[in-house]
């Protein structure tokens, strides 16, 4: 900061620097446990360009056996190995300052704290929330799925369910919020919205809260901005997704990391058929999308895999806060163990513990499911951490033909694996809460 009391706008691009860049990979840190770098390693080395190149090493038991003395030695052969090749995404906070708002606090810090504080919480906030759902889903970007029949009398009011794109009923605003933007979806080709610009953005004025198996409900600011939305469209962030071509400009998440080619048949540009150890470790009930009660039995199947097939050690197992519940009361009508360990040496992530896998539970992530990770083989790729990109006074930046300044935070990374024999998942669990 300037050494009079006087703030001006170099000080604001000086505080976004020497404050709130600290604060903002702090709080990465400790919002998701896939975000923080005791955990999961964040790698520069394989980075080239505008993808991460990733050395994959398949299991190979060639060369190996047992002979009589003088017999003939074992035949050498090639091990397996490919390369995985993934696109880096940008992802990007933009935080406006008024001219009229830094003249004012100038001369007076006790006016500048509390506005500019504000501004920034709202923006870091919001950046946590949305890169806590994009690390946790599956690259997709699904937010929700419009709900509507042709004979629902509501027109600029309109029904949504179905959070990241999965079955389960009243929580499609999980993602949604007051004045967001979004574009919907029939499978690749997004919809018009019927507006003046007819740009396919939509926007949130209001919404109500699902409930139960009640929708959620959302109202635009005009009732043509649903233009020609139907039934089953998918909600996207706005300009998240290419509007005719199907590609999606979120990273890689957990749920499409640890799959067994249901996701994607072809992942981190590996094919899963030609390549069968390119698959995690998954386990069903009786078949895909039937419950069935957790039971020791089954939460052993993907533990067992992973280490005997894969070679792992699956330190960590992730889910929803009402599958960990369940599993509680499993141990605890089994008289299981299952003491607090911490997954790190800070202590920062703590959990109850399966077979001495520490197990963490995130309030947003679905249900019925149970993931099994060795966490050494992930790796958040990046060309360099998080920062502030530069402008014409240090950070910030003139907004051509208005009076604000705006500061620009970008990170261009990509969530991957070089290994996924070490994870696997059971799903399809009955949960009792």
């Amino acid at each position: 900061m300037a050494a009079t009391d006087t703030v001006v706008i170099s000080d604001y691009s000086e505080f976004l620097k020497e404050f709130y860049l600290a604060m903002i990979h702090k709080a990465r840190a400790i919002k998701n446990v896939f975000l923080d770098e005791a955990i999961v390693r964040f790698d520069n080395e394989h980075v080239a360009g505008k993808y991460a190149l990733i050395p994959v090493e398949f299991q190979s038991l060639t060369g190996l056996g047992s002979r009589p003395e003088n017999g003939l030695m074992p035949t050498p052969g090639a091990g397996q190995y490919d390369t995985a090749k993934i696109s880096l995404v940008y992802h990007f906070l933009v935080i406006q300052l008024s001219i009229q708002l830094m003249k004012e606090s100038e001369g007076d810090r006790a006016s500048f704290n509390p506005a500019f504080a504000q501004i920034m919480d709202t923006g870091i906030t919001g950046w946590l929330r949305n890169l806590n759902r994009m690390v946790l889903g599956d690259g997709r970007g699904y937010l929700a799925q419009l709900d509507e029949s042709s004979t629902d009398a509501d027109v600029g009011a309109k029904d949504i369910d179905n959070a990241w794109g999965i079955a389960n009923d009243g929580n499609g605003d999980l993602f949604i919020s007051e004045n967001m933007r979004f574009n919907l979806f029939n499978g690749d080709t997004m919809r018009t919205d019927g507006g003046a610009a007819d740009d396919g953005i939509i926007n949130v004025e209001s919404f109500t809260r699902g409930s139960g198996t009640t929708e959620a409900t959302i109202t635009t600011s005009s009732t043509n901005d649903w233009g020609t939305g139907a039934d089953g469209d998918y909600l996207h962030m706005a300009g998240n997704k290419h509007p005719t071509n199907g590609t999606v400009y979120e990273n890689n998440g957990i749920q499409n990391i640890i799959d067994d080619g249901t996701v994607a048949g072809t992942f981190q540009n590996i094919n899963t058929v030609t390549r069968q150890d390119w698959k995690s470790f998954v386990h069903y009930g009786s078949a895909p999308g039937t419950k069935e009660p957790l039971t020791r039995t089954r939460m052993n199947q993907p533990w067992k895999d992973i280490v005997s097939k894969g070679n792992g050690n699956p330190n960590l197992l992730f889910c929803g806060i009402d599958t960990e519940e369940t599993y509680l009361e499993l141990a605890d009508s089994m008289n299981l163990t299952t003491n607090m360990k911490k997954l790190d040496v800070a202590g920062n992530w703590e959990g109850p513990t399966f077979r001495n896998s520490v197990i963490l539970s995130d309030p947003i992530y679905p249900e019925n499911r149970i993931e099994y990770i060795d966490t050494s083989i992930l790796a958040m790729y990046q060309v360099a951490d998080a920062d502030w990109i530069p402008g014409d006074v240090g950070v910030l930046q003139k907004v051509a033909n208005y009076a604000n300044y705006q500061a620009e935070f970008a990170w261009f990374m990509q969530f991957g694996i070089r290994n996924r024999t070490k994870t696997g998942s059971l799903r399809d669990i009955e949960t009792i809460v």
